[in-house]
């Protein structure tokens, strides 16, 4: 299962880091950072991970994922893209990462859980992750307002970086 920009979310390189990342923020009072490029692949995955595991609602998960493509390049609800991006990227890979035929008949909180597991979370841990992300004041969301703010700088240096080559 390959992104679109060619991120490999089954590889044991993206497992493992990710492993570790998670048992950080187990063994860590929040909040947490997590980014990349745009907030669609490995920012937008993860935060979509978690967003299963603390209960949030399928509806959620991919609408809390869609805002990067809003951001970066206007697609909405209701544009012929909107579908196939959606179905093409979080629902595909979360449907490989959690074994399931259908995310909508998954539950997904337990899911990820055993998702978790699979790449080496004990119990304690998984615990403790729950817990941590539970006790922040902000929720899961402080790890997409990161991602956004993140992006908003990137946008800003872009146009600075453009005015100042056309000046």
């Amino acid at each position: 299962m390959t992104s679109p920009s060619g991120l490999v979310f089954d590889s044991e390189v993206f497992r493992n880091k990710l492993a570790q990342g998670l048992i950080f923020f187990a063994e860590n009072k929040g909040p947490y950072a997590v980014h990349c490029t745009e907030g669609k692949d490995r920012a937008g995955v993860v935060a979509a991970l978690l967003e299963c595991f603390m209960g949030a609602s399928l509806d959620e998960v991919k609408r809390d994922y869609m805002v990067t493509f809003y951001n970066y390049y206007g697609i909405q609800p209701g544009d012929e893209q909107y579908e196939a991006i959606l179905n093409d990227n979080i629902v595909t890979t979360l449907e490989k990462m959690f074994e399931v035929d259908e995310l909508e008949n998954a539950e997904l909180s337990k899911e990820a859980e055993e998702y978790f597991r699979k790449i080496g979370l004990t119990d304690s841990q998984i615990r403790s992750l729950k817990n941590n992300l539970r006790e922040n004041p902000y929720g899961g969301m402080v790890i997409y307002a990161i991602v956004l703010i993140g992006m908003m700088w990137i946008i800003f240096g872009i146009i600075c970086y453009r005015r100042n080559r056309e000046a």
